[in-house]
């Protein structure tokens, strides 16, 4: 941690000076204009990815990280050829980041009536999970635009 830097604790964004930590929320908004949304009074994550240098690098070496793991998918202890293996190391990037970011990750299933053709992935902040207080989660909502 260096002293004088915001830094991200428990999804609260902390001003450490070397003495003494403070979160930025309680700061004036003059000393850090770039990180608040003009309609909010709190920093958004996005924000504070493209605000803060330290930020986007530790994101990014995160995703990259779990991105060049290697793998080999299996069925019944055989390796098997999947066609959308070469898709899956950006997939697992984005989705890291996006699990960095907003604590959630989300991926879109394309299917004909026989198999899965393709996945995608979705950004967390345009998903929204449906909720029911007797069955659970009963679906998503994605609004777009």
């Amino acid at each position: 941690m260096i002293p004088g830097t915001p830094f991200l604790f428990m999804n609260k964004s902390i001003y450490f000076d070397g003495n003494k930590s403070i979160p930025l929320e309680a700061l004036d908004r003059m000393l850090f204009p770039e990180l608040f949304d003009d309609s909010k009074t709190s920093i958004t994550e996005a924000k504070s990815y493209e605000a803060v240098a330290w930020v986007y690098r530790a994101v990014q070496l995160r995703a990259n990280a779990i991105s060049s793991i290697p793998f080999v998918i299996l069925q019944d202890e055989e390796p098997v050829d999947f066609e959308l293996a070469d898709r899956l190391p950006q997939l697992l990037q984005l989705t890291e980041a996006s699990l960095n970011l907003y604590g959630a990750a989300y991926w879109l299933k394309e299917r004909n009536l026989i198999r899965l053709r393709d996945l995608r992935w979705a950004a967390a902040r345009t998903i929204k999970p449906r909720l029911d207080r007797e069955a659970g989660l009963v679906g998503f909502e994605r609004r777009l635009g």
